[in-house]
């Protein structure tokens, strides 16, 4: 931000003044705001390793073989929990032993 500031704006800005608050305001809403996504994109992930481990528990579960790494990619976490919900369906409609 600092070196865009000085590209355009050649002037150094006084420590205080009003450029050098602005400056700064603008500098911590930006690292909020990327701060923001990048929790907002581990939550993400860490619940798309959740489901595809409880896919793969629930596919061992009724014996099926286990989905590759490669048959999850590209789909959604609505995806995921769509084929969580049919394998437990599944499970739910198995004949008691």
């Amino acid at each position: 931000m600092s070196e865009l500031v000085t590209e355009f704006w050649p002037v150094q800005p006084e420590p205080g003044s009003v450029a050098d608050q602005l400056i700064k305001k603008g500098e911590a809403k930006g690292f909020a705001l990327g701060e923001a996504r990048g929790e907002a994109r581990g939550e993400a992930r860490g619940e798309t390793r959740a489901s595809i481990k409880m896919i793969r528990i629930l596919q061992s579960i009724l014996g099926e073989s286990e989905s590759s790494d490669e048959e999850f990619l590209g789909k959604s976490l609505d995806d995921l929990q769509t084929m969580i919900e049919s394998l437990r369906a599944k499970i739910g409609n198995r004949p008691s032993a």
